[in-house]
């Protein structure tokens, strides 16, 4: 399993240099100065509800069995990604 995780992670990492170089790199950061310090507001004001409903996932879960925080705040963001990808 590891070995198929750095493959594709070797194969992701790839796509995305890929895309960089395709779209230039001074395009891309070109849009993140005008985008600036509101874009670091944005991400905080986004993880905060992220956090809270990983905690809240983790109270449906018997005590016993209650997975960590750290693997809650992955599966909600994996949800939110899928949802944000895919008509789900």
């Amino acid at each position: 399993m590891k070995k198929t995780a750095y493959i594709l992670f070797a194969a992701g990492l790839a796509l995305f240099t890929t895309l960089l170089a395709y779209n230039g790199l001074g395009d891309i950061s070109s849009a993140l100065k005008v985008a600036g310090w509101g874009l670091i507001w944005v991400t905080l004001f986004h993880i905060m509800p992220l956090i809270i409903d990983a905690v809240a996932w983790r109270y449906l879960f018997p005590v016993d069995a209650c997975p960590p925080f750290l693997a809650m705040i992955r599966a909600r963001w994996m949800g939110e990604a899928i949802n944000g990808l895919l008509p789900v």
